[in-house]
């Protein structure tokens, strides 16, 4: 009998250390960041490497900037939620800017292929991104109730 309480109190304290040790793992992966990322290429479809990657965000005036890969390929991490202009430049390209892209908390905001058009380095081509009514990267089910009074006579 003496045995079992003994392997009880042992198992507790097992799962007692366990539980400690997984708190600051879970904590950790709670962020209020998210990310931008993108594929630049030119107008026949070609990946435009180290193309200038810059975002603003248009409430606090944090920046960040990057460079697109040899595959075309940028993200830029740990982005504070909020909305943010992106402007994508590089050397006989237009420039890119897009206004209003949105940074949600722990989710990357893929702003898809992005095509620099020959031409001036003066010309920018804005593009005003709307928050979309329909998310079609991610099912959720979700229901509202107003509030109704009625009158018991």
């Amino acid at each position: 009998m003496e045995q079992v309480k003994n392997f009880r109190v042992w198992v507790g304290w097992c799962l007692a250390f366990v539980l400690f040790l997984g708190i600051p793992l879970v904590s950790q992966a709670q962020t209020d960041k998210g990310s931008i990322s993108g594929v630049v290429l030119d107008s026949q479809g070609a990946t435009v490497p180290n193309a200038d990657v810059r975002v603003v965000n248009k409430d606090t005036g944090e920046t960040g900037a990057t460079q697109s890969d040899s595959g075309g390929l940028f993200r830029i991490n740990f982005l504070t939620v909020g909305r943010y202009k992106v402007e994508i430049s590089k050397g006989g390209f237009r420039k890119i800017a897009l206004d209003g892209v949105s940074v949600d908390s722990a989710q990357d905001h893929g702003l898809g292929t992005l095509k620099l058009e020959v031409g001036d380095v003066s010309t920018t081509i804005e593009v005003s991104a709307a928050t979309p009514l329909v998310d079609v990267t991610e099912a959720q089910i979700s229901t509202s109730f107003g509030t109704a009074r009625s009158a018991i006579s």
